[in-house]
């Protein structure tokens, strides 16, 4: 499996909490990933105002690490670093990007609890970071799968939602109800002999109109 256990690399910034982004905390907006997360540490107005307008991340951590923190930090850290990270990667750009990186090891540096130094330490960063990969995925693919569902029984395909067996949900076409397919499989069936019906009838233009719409799937 590959590993990016770099995110200084160019290709990768995006993955650094110091990566601009706005993100929010509390109905505030912070320039950075970093800058939210150390405003987090206090419940004081004015140390989180001098957090916000840091001119930098590296800043922004220079004065969390000064600042009151409030009881029970520790405990609560990597919850408050989930959140932050869902508000980061709502921006398309960046779930893209995050997606992009596929089935990648992402491992964090710097420290031994966020990251990894020289294969040791706990990699929180980068454990939060693939959960957010992996949920994002699963996100698309319960879209899809809802969108494949109401183009079928646009067709007349009936859904058996226990499946059989083999299949952890059944379609049966409207022409053969002995016949059972999983549900990508009875999209693509549905998509052929909806192109076959085309080719044998192009001087019917209304026939293809008949066809319902799967807009926007990549099949």
């Amino acid at each position: 499996m590959k590993a990016i256990d770099d995110f200084r690399d160019p290709n990768y910034s995006f993955l650094m909490n110091s990566h601009p982004s706005d993100v929010e905390l509390d109905g505030q907006y912070y320039r950075t990933l970093e800058h939210a997360f150390q405003a987090a540490k206090t419940d004081d107005h004015d140390d989180r105002v001098k957090i916000k307008f840091a001119p930098s991340a590296r800043k922004a951590k220079q004065i969390g690490r000064k600042i009151p923190i409030r009881p029970n930090w520790d405990n609560e850290r990597v919850d408050v670093m989930r959140d932050l990270l869902k508000k980061k990667f709502e921006d398309e750009d960046l779930r893209c990007k995050l997606l992009a990186t596929k089935d990648a090891q992402l491992i964090s540096g710097g420290d031994k609890f966020w990251g990894m130094v020289q294969g040791q330490g706990e990699n929180h960063l980068g454990k939060l970071l693939m959960d957010l990969r992996a949920s994002i995925i699963q996100e698309n693919s319960t879209t899809l799968d809802r969108a494949c569902r109401d183009y079928l029984e646009a067709c007349g395909w009936a859904r058996d939602a226990g499946g059989d067996g083999m299949f952890g949900e059944c379609w049966t076409p409207p022409w053969d109800e002995d016949c059972q397919y999983s549900l990508m499989d009875a999209v693509s069936e549905q998509r052929k002999l909806a192109m076959d019906s085309a080719d044998s009838d192009d001087d019917d233009e209304d026939d293809i109109d008949d066809e319902p719409s799967i807009d926007h799937m990549p099949l």
